[in-house]
């Protein structure tokens, strides 16, 4: 139980941490915006343009006629160069083999049915989410019913030393006497 309570904990310190970073990083990026937007727009002045000011455009009066349109200019083939033409023409191909296949009426219906309103990203995030819920909850049962099924001993310990005998014998004291 308390591995569980450990590992809830350190999840969600990590969760606040994260809500924590994005929300100063958003606060610092809306800061440099209000530093940007102090500058007046009409104080900001453009730099010349490399081309000339345009003259403007002028109306043509019915009486006046549009020139036409030239030409132009064709190539033309070296006189000095040697050109080879070929007779070969490849056979005539329909205009039906050049275009890529056409696709049939189920094709277009598949294309444009509606998509699904739930992103990739936010289905896999809650798939995500509901296997760390999951994997807590069957690590929090475990914990409890270990903790709560485990038999109560104690251990004691006991030592027992084994005595040898010992076999003690007296001198009697003696007195001398000159003599």
């Amino acid at each position: 139980m308390i591995a569980a309570l450990k590992v809830a904990l350190v999840v969600i310190l990590a969760l606040l941490l994260i809500i924590v970073a994005l929300r100063m990083r958003k606060l610092r990026r809306d800061e440099m915006r209000a530093l940007e937007r102090k500058t007046d727009p009409r104080l900001v002045v453009l730099p010349p343009s490399p081309y000339q000011p345009s003259k403007g455009f002028r109306l043509l009066d019915e009486t006046e006629t549009a020139a036409a349109p030239r030409t132009p200019v064709r190539p033309r083939l070296e006189p000095d160069r040697t050109y080879v033409f070929s007779d070969f023409h490849p056979a005539r191909v329909e205009v039906n083999q050049l275009a890529p296949p056409r696709h049939d009426e189920e094709w277009a219906l598949s294309r444009s049915a509606s998509r699904s309103s739930v992103s990739l990203g936010g289905a896999r995030l809650l798939v995500v989410i509901v296997v760390v819920v999951v994997v807590l909850g069957i690590v929090g049962y475990y914990a409890r019913q270990h903790i709560n099924h485990a038999p109560h001993s104690t251990t004691t310990t006991v030592t027992t030393t084994k005595s040898h005998p010992t076999t003690t014998t007296s001198i009697p004291a003696t007195t001398t006497s000159a003599g």
